[in-house]
């Protein structure tokens, strides 16, 4: 199944990426049910791609003001906000 030039090369390398990852077949038939199967399947996997780079930088941002928070206000007792862990402990 050929992928839409629209896409991107970019794009493409990161569904060709996951497909080779799991080792799926980059060019199932060409069925309806199928069809329908690998393009939900690839949305899906261009929006993991983009919530994962909005998570990274996330984090970036949160170590950029934890390290902020302990250069400016280190003894202040609110800084213990930042240092928790994603898992919400210590």
């Amino acid at each position: 199944m050929k992928l839409p030039s629209s896409l991107g090369q970019r794009k493409i390398r990161i569904i060709e990426n996951f497909l080779s990852h799991y080792q799926m077949d980059p060019s199932p038939p060409a069925t309806a049910q199928i069809v329908d199967a690998y393009n939900k399947l690839r949305s899906n996997v261009l929006l993991l791609y983009e919530l994962r780079g909005a998570m990274l930088q996330c984090d970036y941002e949160l170590q950029a003001a934890r390290s902020r928070m302990e250069l400016f206000a280190p003894d202040k007792s609110s800084h213990r906000f930042f240092l928790l862990g994603a898992s919400g402990t210590w």
